[in-house]
């Protein structure tokens, strides 16, 4: 979108309002492209930019300079500002909802203008272990970022992708299903504590508040779709967490990050059906 493939694209200071308003001047010929075909009147919500930090922080030359919290938010507020502005005059006669999509962000709101109408928050984190935990599951991985040799396997859509050969699957499920028994209470107390605070955090400058919602969660972030691997554990805790996230002011939450098509844990379909009504019955 910003016609740069190279990974070394970093956008200097005083191009930032060019580069973010091309950008989203390329989603505005996308939207009236939806709208000519009828698919625009289903959007729920439109979001600029998926997990904006994660481009933002290694690809804006100010954000690079700057570890000043209030500097920051104001750099954030102005890029964000000028991807949604031109989004917002498109769809005005629709009034489809801006959504932010926040990871890593201390304070959403202060890095957003009026123009953004939900806060899309991001929940990935990994099992929790001890030393007991390595000591009896000596050399696994519990918190796969990436497989061995690089490859990232189902992260990048594969279903059923069987990963790199030398990678002990069986002893990963194991010892990931053994840690999240052994810390169930603080693996819920996790997700409770941070989805609690993430509501303190929604109020723009001038004082909006912003819907909270959750399409990525409740972790892990890499999940190995392999036959060896059980999702039982998996399933337990990203069910509770949803419960957890029910109880509270959440107006839409995914039932987990791997819960979509691309993975064989969208065969259980008791166990979306059972997640998805409970959400939905307690709003």
């Amino acid at each position: 979108m910003f016609g740069r493939a190279n990974s070394d694209f970093v956008i200097q200071d005083g191009d930032e309002e060019r580069q973010f308003t091309r950008y989203a001047e390329v989603w505005v010929k996308a939207l009236k492209l939806m709208r000519e075909d009828g698919v625009l009147e289903r959007a729920v919500w439109i979001a600029p930019m998926n997990e904006v930090p994660n481009f933002a922080g290694g690809r804006v030359a100010a954000l690079k300079k700057t570890k000043n919290p209030a500097e920051v938010n104001a750099i954030y507020r102005r890029i964000n500002g000028w991807m949604a502005a031109p989004i917002r005059v498109e769809v005005a006669s629709e009034n489809i909802p801006i959504s932010y999509s926040s990871n890593g962000d201390p304070n959403y709101g202060a890095r957003l203008t009026d123009d953004y109408d939900v806060v899309d928050l991001h929940f990935m984190p990994g099992v929790i272990h001890d030393a007991k935990d390595q000591r009896d599951f000596p050399g696994v991985l519990f918190n796969i970022t990436r497989f061995p040799g690089g490859n990232v396997g189902v992260f990048q859509g594969q279903k059923l992708a069987p990963g790199p050969a030398n990678f002990d699957f069986a002893a990963y499920s194991k010892a990931w299903g053994s840690a999240c028994r052994r810390h169930y209470g603080a693996m819920l107390e996790r997700t409770q504590n941070w989805f609690q605070l993430a509501l303190t955090r929604l109020t723009t400058p001038s004082g909006k508040n912003l819907v909270p919602i959750v399409t990525e969660c409740f972790g892990s972030l890499i999940w190995p779709d392999n036959p060896a691997v059980s999702w039982d554990w998996y399933k337990r805790y990203n069910a509770d967490s949803l419960r957890i996230v029910a109880s509270m002011d959440y107006k839409g939450s995914s039932l987990s990050n791997f819960a979509e098509p691309l993975f064989s844990l969208w065969d259980d379909a008791d166990w979306h059906l059972a997640g998805n009504t409970y959400f939905v019955n307690l709003k």
